[in-house]
């Protein structure tokens, strides 16, 4: 019994340390994750390492990205190919938003890409992400 209360202590201090030390931006419901683009920052910086955000994520199907921005200074743009992604292309996107509070669900497995349409080219204010 002494090793069965070790093992129970220990998934304690797991799930503790899950639930103080995850990004404040995640928001973990049922199975899936809401992250907040740029978590403080939002999705309002033309300096923001928005790539490097997504890099420390691991998307699955069913996630949300929450992107809260200024709807008069940028939006949000689905790139519809990472051709159009790198050329900051707004021809052929999967979804243009602009209401400054827009949730967008990753509904399959695949490679998504985001910008906003304003910022992508001079400040490459883009990211990708891979969904598992």
């Amino acid at each position: 019994m002494a090793g069965y209360n070790n093992i129970t202590a220990a998934f304690a201090v797991i799930v503790i340390a899950v639930l103080v030390f995850r990004p404040a931006s995640m928001v973990v419901l049922a199975d899936n994750i809401v992250a907040g683009v740029g978590e403080d920052t939002g999705w309002n910086s033309e300096h923001y390492d928005y790539q490097g955000w997504a890099d420390g994520y691991s998307f699955q199907t069913g996630d949300t990205l929450f992107f809260h921005y200024d709807p008069d200074l940028y939006d949000v743009v689905v790139a519809g190919s990472g051709e159009l992604f790198d050329a900051c292309s707004t021809d052929q996107n999967l979804g243009t938003y602009d209401s400054g509070r827009d949730e967008l669900v990753l509904p399959t497995p695949g490679i998504y890409y985001f910008f906003a349409s304003f910022a992508c080219a001079s400040h490459h204010m883009k990211f990708y992400v891979v969904v598992h």
